[in-house]
């Protein structure tokens, strides 16, 4: 994020300012999944319970657990990139046992 800044022409301390703020802003929003997780597009062809939204030109993808009362957030894309592309990528990398590793028993 740093980088496109100063390609539009900042400086680089201040395109470190930028991106932090911009970084700060994109937690901020991620905390408001923690008490409405209900919301964005459902991606059920990616796997059950796959959600996005849109927030300043931030794309964030999580998952809901609802047995567990988590989210758990997948991705953050930031701008024009092909997120849909990328988020089907990324879950085909990780492996089924990886995931249930990652998941608390019963």
């Amino acid at each position: 994020m740093v980088q496109a800044y100063q390609d539009f022409g900042d400086q680089r301390a201040a395109a470190t300012e930028r991106a932090a703020a911009r970084i700060r802003e994109a937690f901020d929003y991620l905390q408001t999944l923690a008490t409405h997780p209900h919301r964005g597009t459902v991606h059920p062809e990616l796997r059950g319970g796959i959600r996005h939204v849109t927030d300043k030109n931030f794309v964030y993808y999580f998952e809901i657990d609802e047995r567990l009362a988590q989210v758990t957030v997948l991705a953050i894309f930031f701008g024009g990139q092909d997120h849909r592309r990328q988020i089907a990528e990324r879950l085909v990398d990780v492996p089924a046992a990886q995931r249930a590793a990652n998941r608390s028993p019963d």
